[in-house]
């Protein structure tokens, strides 16, 4: 169907198809070999392209929404808080510790824990959750008021 029949074996194809039955789209720039030609001037891109051409790049993660996307080469510049080649990972200007992951510019998420004990009077087996604290994560929620500034929290203890 992209053409019309003039002769015994002979088509002649509608503008943008070619062959000698009309089933071959032509694409001017030939898809600039990073796809196929699937009718005339749209082609399937691979690789990682797209457009009429497939002369654009996708960006990683599509900058996460954090960042402008080049599509000329595919990168990504993040905004500003924000880094990695997908704008993906946040920047904190202080450490999280050990205990803590940058979620946000400037903001850890802190860890929490389990912990399983006995009530000594009931002899009810419970558990309890306990969140690290603190700007950085620091502060252990076994000593909640940091041993009355009278030494250090070591595993709960003053």
């Amino acid at each position: 169907g992209h053409g019309k029949c003039v002769g015994v074996n002979k088509c002649e194809c509608d503008e943008g198809w070619e062959g000698e039955d009309c089933s071959l789209a032509i694409c001017q720039h030939g898809c600039h070999g990073l796809g196929v030609c699937i009718a005339p001037d749209p082609c399937d891109c691979s690789n990682g392209t797209h457009g009429l051409e497939c002369t654009f790049k996708y960006c990683p993660f599509d900058c996460s929404g954090r960042g402008d996307c080049h599509e000329d080469n595919g990168t990504c510049t993040c905004q500003d808080g924000w880094e990695g080649v997908g704008c993906e990972k946040a920047i904190c200007d202080e450490s999280c510790g050990a205990h803590g992951k940058c979620v946000a510019p400037n903001h850890c998420r802190c860890d929490c824990f389990e912990e399983h004990y006995t009530d000594e009077e009931t002899g009810k087996h419970s558990t309890r959750k306990h969140c690290w604290h603190g700007a950085q994560c620091q502060k252990d929620p076994r000593c909640p008021n940091g041993c009355s500034g009278n030494g250090r929290c070591f595993q709960g203890v003053c």
